[in-house]
C-alpha cells in the first residue's frame, strides 16, 4: 500500500528540523550553565571560564565576573577573553585565586594572554597566573595581551601576578600587559609582579612591553624576578612614550642584566627574608620560610627592626631594645618570648621623656620612677606659669605602650627592663592630646629618628618643655609636643611649659611636691582665707591642693 503525506506535513517536519538546527547553533555556543548573582557571573569551573570567554568574544564585552576558586586548565588550549573585535571592558575580580597550566600557542596571532584584548574602563584585579606558557607573534603576556581605547579612557590592573612563560616571535612580550595599542589609554598597573621568563625579539619588559604615552599612566608597588630578553635600552619594568609612565616603589631583583628602572639596591636574600614584601606595601603577603617571593593571599609580614621580619601573629625569640638607637618599624603586631630594654642615664634625679612599644609594670622598672601625663595648663596672669602636669605611677601600675611618659633614675648608670611574652602591637601612633579654650597640644611618639621643626615643636629639657629654636632629629623612643589652634587646627608656636609633678592620682585634687608656702591667695573649701599652714584640701586660683 502506498502512503502519501500531505504537503503541510512536509512543511511541519522541515520547520521542526530548522528549529532543532537553530537550537544546536545557539545553545551549543553557550552550552554551559553559568551562575549570575547581582549582575556578576560567578566562575567556579573551567567550563564556566570557557562560557564567559565565549560571551565576551561574541559581544557581551562589558560583563562583570568573579573567580570563586583556583582553576587548573590542564595544559589544554585556552581561548583569550576579549578580542580586537570585542575587547573586554568589564570588571573581572580573581578573588585572589590562581590560573595554572594555561596554554596558548599560535605564532601567527598577536594580542594573546589570559585576556586577549581589553578596552577602556576595564578593571582586572586579584588574579594570579600561576603556571603555563603563552606563545605568539607580538603583544603577548601572561595576564593581558593588549589594550585599546580612546584618549581619556583608562584600564586598571591591580593585585595581579604572572608566573607563566611568555614568548613573542616579534615585540612586546611581558608578564602583565603586552602592549597599549594606539597608546591613548591611561594604564594603571598597581601591586603587580612577574616571576615568569619573558622572551621577545625586541621592545619587551617584565611588567609591560608598552604602556603608551597617555598622561597619568603609572606603575606602582610592582616587582620582577623573572629573566627578560629583548629589552629596550635596559628598560626592565616597562616601556612608554617619552617615559611618561610614572614608576613608584618598584623593584627588580634579577641579576646579571643591565637595569635602568626601579630600586636596584636589594640583595637576593631580601626576597626570602620578608624585606621585599614589606617594602612593597600592605597588599603583598608571604609565608616566611615557605615562599621564596611575595605574592597575595598568604600571611602579612611585619618588620620588627634591622633585618628582622616575621609573619603577623608569629612568636619570635628575644628582642633587645637599646634606648635611643634601636629603630623599630612596627606596622603590625607580634609576640615575643622575651624582651629587654636598656637605657643609659647620665645623671640621676632628672626627668627624661619615655615612649616604648611594649606594656610592662612599674615593678619591672627597678631603680626608676615613671610619671604619666595629666594635663597642660596655660597661665591666666603674670603670677602663674604655663605648666605640663604629670602624676607618678604607683607600684603595680601598667606602663602602656605607645604612650608618652617621663622617667627618672635614682642615680646615673645603665638600667635594664626585662619582660616575658610581651605583645608589641601596631603602634599606629596617635598623639596623646590636651586642650584648653584656645589651643590643642599633641604629644607625638617616635620609634625611628624623626626630624622635628623649630618653634611649633617642643621637647623636654630638664624641668621645662621648651620650643625648639632650630630643627632637631629626635632619637627613637622619645616624644615631642606640638601646638595648634583649637578651631582652625593651624600649627602655632609651642609655649614654654614648666614640669609639675604630683605623687598621687588626681581627680580635681592636686598634691604639690614639695609643700608650698601658704599665703593670702589660699582658701579653704568654705571660702575662708588661710593665713597659717594647715593640713587638708586648699584652693588656689580655682584649683584644689592636698596640703600635708
Amino acid at each position: 500500500m502506498k502512503i502519501t503525506l500531505f504537503p503541510f506535513f512536509h512543511m511541519k517536519i522541515k520547520f521542526v528540523l530548522a528549529v532543532f538546527v537553530w537550537a544546536l547553533m545557539v545553545f551549543g555556543q553557550h552550552s554551559f550553565a553559568q551562575e549570575m548573582i547581582d549582575g556578576v557571573y560567578h566562575i567556579s569551573s573551567v567550563e564556566d571560564l570557557k562560557s564567559f570567554a565565549e560571551r565576551v568574544n561574541n559581544g557581551e564585552n562589558t560583563a562583570n565576573a568573579i573567580l570563586t576558586c583556583d582553576l587548573d586548565l590542564d595544559n589544554k588550549p585556552h581561548t583569550p577573553i576579549g578580542s580586537n573585535e570585542s575587547p573586554y571592558m568589564g570588571h573581572f575580580d580573581g578573588g585572589t585565586h590562581s590560573i595554572s597550566n594555561i596554554i596558548i600557542y599560535n605564532t601567527s596571532l598577536s594580542q594573546l594572554g589570559f585576556f586577549g584584548t581589553i578596552g577602556g574602563g576595564c578593571v582586572i584585579e586579584n588574579l594570579i597566573i600561576a603556571s603555563g606558557r603563552i606563545q605568539g607573534n607580538k603583544a603577548c603576556a601572561g595576564l593581558v595581551g593588549a589594550c585599546r581605547g580612546n584618549a581619556g579612557s583608562f584600564i586598571k590592573i591591580i593585585n595581579c601576578g604572572n608566573n607563566a612563560r611568555v614568548n613573542c616571535r616579534a615585540e612586546n612580550a611581558a608578564g602583565i600587559l603586552g602592549c597599549n595599542y594606539d597608546g591613548h589609554t591611561t594604564v594603571r598597573i598597581i601591586n603587580c609582579y612577574n616571576t615568569g621568563i619573558i622572551q621577545g625579539a625586541k621592545e619587551s619588559a617584565s611588567i609591560s612591553g608598552w604602556t603608551g604615552s597617555a598622561p597619568g599612566s603609572i606603575l606602582e608597588n610592582c616587582y620582577n624576578s623573572g629573566k627578560v630578553s629583548g629589552m629596550d635600552n635596559g628598560k626592565n619594568l616597562c616601556r612608554s612614550g617619552d617615559d611618561k609612565t610614572t614608576i613608584t616603589n618598584c623593584y627588580d631583583v634579577t641579576i646579571g642584566i643591565t637595569k635602568t628602572q626601579g630600586n636596584k639596591s636589594l640583595r637576593q636574600a631580601d626576597k626570602k627574608s620578608g624585606k621585599l614584601c614589606h617594602l612593597l606595601g600592605a597588599a603583598y603577603t608571604q609565608n616566611l620560610g615557605e615562599d621564596d617571593l611575595p605574592t597575595f593571599g598568604r600571611k602579612a609580614v611585619t618588620h620588627v627592626t634591622g633585618d628582622m621580619y616575621i609573619n603577623e601573629g608569629d612568636t619570635i625569640g628575644v628582642l633587645e631594645l637599646k634606648d635611643g638607637s634601636t629603630q623599630l618599624s612596627l606596622d603590625r603586631g607580634c609576640i615575643l618570648d622575651s624582651l629587654s630594654y636598656t637605657r643609659e642615664f647620665s645623671e640621676g634625679g632628672v626627668w627624661e621623656p619615655l615612649f616604648v612599644p611594649f606594656d610592662s609594670k612599674t615593678d619591672d622598672w627597678k631603680g626608676m620612677t615613671i610619671a604619666k601625663l595629666y594635663d597642660i595648663r596655660l597661665a591666666n596672669n603674670a603670677e602663674q606659669q604655663n605648666e605640663i602636669e604629670f602624676v607618678v605611677l604607683k607600684d603595680g601600675e601598667t606602663v602602656r605602650q605607645n604612650t608618652p611618659y617621663i622617667i627618672m633614675a635614682k642615680e646615673a648608670g645603665t638600667y635594664t627592663v626585662e619582660t616575658t611574652q610581651p605583645t608589641i602591637f601596631d603602634p599606629d601612633i596617635k598623639p596623646v592630646w590636651c586642650a584648653n579654650t584656645e589651643m590643642v597640644f599633641n604629644l607625638n611618639g617616635n620609634y625611628q629618628p624623626t626630624k622635628i621643626e623649630p618653634y611649633t615643636h617642643a621637647v623636654l629639657d630638664g624641668e621645662t618643655v621648651e620650643p625648639l629654636k632650630t630643627s632637631k632629629t629626635l632619637v627613637p623612643m622619645r616624644w615631642y609636643l606640638s601646638s595648634e589652634t583649637r578651631t582652625q587646627h593651624n600649627m602655632v608656636q609651642a609655649p614654654s611649659l614648666t614640669l609639675k609633678i604630683y605623687t598621687n592620682d588626681v581627680t580635681g585634687i592636686h598634691e604639690v611636691m614639695p609643700n608650698v608656702q601658704i599665703g593670702e591667695d589660699w582658701y579653704t573649701l568654705d571660702g575662708k582665707t588661710v593665713k597659717e599652714p594647715q593640713k587638708g584640701i586648699l584652693i588656689k586660683n580655682g584649683r584644689k591642693y592636698l596640703y600635708k
